[in-house]
């Protein structure tokens, strides 16, 4: 099992999934800023004048971070980032479940499919989660620009 996983497929293809879902929730957050926002602010978490420099900052990191697993450049650092909003992610959507909340996630935008915060959301991300800790414990630098600067 051991050998299963640390064969550099395995490496890209979690790195093309994870990559492409962030680019994918990127990208609708990107076109309707707007709507992201009101999905922001419907957690209750952030004081009204951070939520609309998340909704405009926060897309274009989930962006970035996916490019660099997609293509394998500093695939520790997009891992460790992708982790961390996981992380942030995992917290709000406990939050609303706490609270009784029944609002959108957020998670891909609002043009995108939208879901309801739920054990299911926090399942998803902690699958999410668990391949970012995969890529940055399990360097493959195979089928990745990262391994052009090895050495």
């Amino acid at each position: 099992m051991k050998r299963l996983f640390s064969h550099p497929f395995v490496h890209l293809m979690i790195r093309l999934i994870l990559g492409g879902l962030f680019i994918y929730a990127a990208v609708y957050k990107i076109a309707d800023p707007y709507q992201f926002a009101n999905d922001i602010r419907n957690y209750d978490l952030l004081p009204y004048y951070l939520v609309n420099l998340m909704a405009l900052f926060l897309p274009w990191l989930e962006l970035y971070c996916g490019l660099f697993l997609i293509v394998g450049l500093f695939v520790r650092a997009g891992s460790t980032l992708i982790g961390l909003m996981l992380v942030v992610f995992i917290i709000a959507i406990i939050s609303a479940i706490l609270r009784g909340l029944d609002i959108e996630c957020g998670c891909y935008g609002g043009m995108a499919t939208a879901s309801r915060v739920g054990l299911k959301k926090v399942l998803e991300d902690f699958i999410l989660l668990a391949m970012a800790f995969y890529l940055f414990w399990n360097q493959a630098p195979q089928w990745a620009i990262d391994d052009w600067f090895k050495d």
